[in-house]
């Protein structure tokens, strides 16, 4: 999250852009936006599968686990092919 007084104020979830900053010590978040990249802010993502899990027994956990793996890659799937995308339509123009 980097220590910018800035940081706190980035929300959760998908943000494909964010307020820009200048300060030294902003976050990989900032800096990854600045370059136009959606990013995923998950701050306290043990606490949101924790509250989603629908019971605590071990079968569960490893459901979730997976389930949370796969939704991970995904996202980075969908992340890559859209900065791709973008190269490309910037290299044709």
């Amino acid at each position: 999250m980097g220590s910018c007084i800035h940081s706190a104020s980035i929300p959760i979830g998908l943000n494909t852009r964010v307020k820009s900053c200048s300060d030294p010590g902003r976050g990989i978040i900032s800096r990854i936006s600045e370059k136009e990249i959606p990013v995923i802010h998950l701050l306290n993502i043990k606490n949101i599968l924790l509250e989603n899990t629908l019971h605590n027994s071990k079968e569960n956990n490893v459901s979730a686990q997976v389930l949370s793996i796969i939704f991970v890659l995904i996202i980075i799937v969908l992340i890559f092919n859209y900065h791709r995308h973008r190269k490309r339509n910037s290299e044709i123009y």
